[in-house]
């Protein structure tokens, strides 16, 4: 489970994220432009300064999404590492580019 210390993270490290207990094979990828209020179950560095959340909706759909922390996409910088875990959130999925939907906004309940 996560300390207090840890919710606060601007992002748990690999193995901070795998000693919390979530078990990333239980979330699946958005496939449908859709919005959801969420609660923000745990959040993790990736490889490429991006950030992996991992959200459980209010119907209890298990979401991961990939958000960039610094801006190097075209999506808007979504401030996910100022969110603390635990937080519930509305988040909303477009489809870009590629007709694949991404995380495309994330705002407080």
């Amino acid at each position: 489970m996560l300390d207090e210390y840890m919710k606060y993270k601007r992002a748990l490290s690999n193995d901070e994220f795998y000693r919390s207990g979530i078990n990333p094979y239980d979330y699946h990828f958005c496939r449908h432009e859709c919005s959801f209020i969420a609660t923000l179950d745990s959040k993790r560095w990736g490889k490429k300064r991006n950030i992996l959340a991992y959200f459980t909706t209010e119907e209890g759909i298990k979401i991961i999404a990939l958000a960039w922390v610094y801006g190097l996409s075209k999506v808007p910088y979504l401030e996910l590492d100022k969110i603390p875990i635990g937080t519930m959130v509305r988040i909303t999925f477009l489809k870009g580019s590629f007709n694949t939907p991404y995380l495309r906004a994330v705002e407080l309940v």
